[in-house]
């Protein structure tokens, strides 16, 4: 499957991996409010192609009305390391608080964003792809792993908190704070706060 940007701002090809007579495939980096021509080629297990007789037109969403405005004051591709740049934004202080991962590629495009009715910390990306996050503060925070289509893999929270998710997994903190590193065994390393009274 070859991608073909508008103004030849995207040329990609993608492998779907196995043989199969239904494929799904989350495609990220489509820029908003853009039109992308997607070519598809069709192997068979003996190794004959097949063209699919019309290219696949996907038009991506504009942003939405409400989404922070991003101006680029200066980009030197050159000077920059490959790849995107992973941030959160945070509306607080408003009836409509929320928070939004933003991922821009080296021209300040937006090229990806997950937006969620609650606060957003520390985040990381691991190692199998996935996005790892905490939300909340306090006794109420929670450690959110999403994929890369929104969805939330899993929820650990501290076993103090005020009401457990009946979603989540319970760990033995009062409850997590701030960072969160995972290792190289694949274990979650973070703080945590214990209550102490002196």
């Amino acid at each position: 499957m070859v991608l073909n940007g508008h103004d030849g701002g995207l040329d990609r090809e993608i492998e779907f991996p196995g043989l199969d007579t239904s494929h799904s495939l989350t495609v990220l980096g489509l820029g908003p409010a853009a039109e992308h021509t997607v070519n598809v080629t069709v192997i068979d297990g003996n190794g004959n192609e097949s063209d699919w007789p019309d290219p696949l037109v996907v038009v991506t969403e504009t942003l939405p009305a409400d989404f922070p405005p991003l101006a680029l004051n200066a980009s030197e591709p050159s000077l920059m390391e490959p790849g995107v740049t992973l941030f959160r934004v945070n509306r607080t202080g408003s009836d409509d608080i929320y928070s939004l991962l933003m991922v821009l590629d080296p021209a300040g495009e937006v090229a990806w964003f997950y937006r969620t009715d609650h606060t957003i910390a520390d985040v990381r990306r691991i190692e199998n792809g996935h996005l790892l996050y905490e939300t909340g503060l306090g006794a109420d925070a929670d450690f959110i792993e999403i994929d890369m289509a929104g969805n939330v893999v899993e929820k650990w929270y501290g076993s103090s908190r005020t009401e457990p998710d009946p979603g989540g997994i319970s760990v033995d903190v009062e409850y997590p704070h701030h960072e969160i590193f995972e290792m190289p065994t694949g274990n979650l390393l973070t703080l945590g706060a214990e209550l102490r009274s002196v």
